[in-house]
């Protein structure tokens, strides 16, 4: 009998961590796709992933488990900070991979595990251990990474370029916006369930991008609807396996998996969009997965 719960252990761990690699995927897989898609509106794409992933995601929860309504607390949290925050980061996270290379900003949004730990310490009074500062210490290395190349391997150069490139900006920017988030959203799940606070988020997110997609519905046009309906999927199918991997795996074990879409998306850069750099930014990416395990698991 203890074999057999030990095996049914290691089952669900190792389908944990398939389900956070295939997750990882699924996010690169389509941030790939907001580059092919840079002639529509940045306002278009996110109404239209967020659409769909709202309506999906409503069907879950229709069939798996039991509305709540929040209370006014929970809707003064979410319309005060949250929606602003990712508002604000969901425009700036796919602008990014819009206008600059995935290889080189995909990891910058990474940076969330450090921007954790200052509002983490202000709204929760968290700080993180010895183990955790080794881990910024990674991630900020490994980022210096990203800017070498072409003869290019001082770590003032690569700041240069870094600060040159307007999507690493934006992404940096995101990662901060999104930490004040992260942070706020844990006072709400004692009200709603993971899956239902996401519901609410992105429905609230719908109808603040309705007006804006409105002025932009034309730049459809510029994207192949094959592009729309993947970047789509993707953004679905990568929202509920986060939570159906949280489920089988410790939090902190499931966003260290999930953290691979750094590598993937050095990866995606060269094989779709035959970026530069490769290597370097293999490199630095690597770097900086171990520095966002090492502050997850700290």
């Amino acid at each position: 009998m203890d074999c057999f719960f030990i095996t049914a252990r290691v089952e669900w761990k190792d389908m944990g961590v398939l389900v956070g690699i295939v997750n990882a995927l699924a996010a690169s897989f389509q941030n790939s796709r907001f580059k092919t898609l840079e002639g529509v509106h940045t306002h278009a794409l996110n109404w239209l992933r967020i659409l769909i992933g709202t309506i999906v995601i409503g069907i879950v929860i229709t069939f798996f488990l039991e509305w709540q309504v929040p209370p006014l607390p929970f809707w003064l949290i979410m319309v005060g900070i949250i929606l602003p925050a990712e508002w604000a980061n969901s425009f700036l996270y796919v602008r990014a991979f819009q206008i600059s290379p995935q290889s080189l900003v995909g990891p910058f949004f990474s940076f969330t595990a450090l921007f954790l730990v200052p509002t983490g310490y202000i709204v929760l009074g968290e700080l993180p251990t010895f183990v955790g500062g080794i881990g910024i210490l990674f991630l900020v290395f490994g980022a210096l990474f990203l800017g070498f190349g072409k003869g290019n391997y001082s770590f003032a150069g690569s700041i240069k370029k870094i600060t040159q490139e307007k999507g690493a900006l934006y992404m940096l920017a995101g990662a901060a916006i999104i930490s004040i988030s992260i942070v706020s959203a844990k006072f709400l799940f004692q009200y709603v369930s993971p899956l239902q606070f996401v519901f609410y988020m992105d429905a609230l997110l719908v109808i603040v991008y309705t007006p804006l997609m409105v002025r932009h519905i034309s730049t459809f046009r510029k994207g192949k609807w094959q592009n729309l309906a993947l970047m789509s999927g993707a953004y679905t199918a990568g929202t509920i396996l986060h939570f159906v991997g949280l489920s089988l795996l410790f939090a902190a074990y499931y966003i260290s998996i999930k953290r691979l879409s750094i590598l993937f998306d050095v990866i995606f850069g060269k094989v779709v969009h035959q970026e530069e750099h490769f290597y370097e930014r293999l490199s630095g990416a690597a770097l900086m997965v171990g520095g966002v395990v090492l502050i997850v698991l700290s």
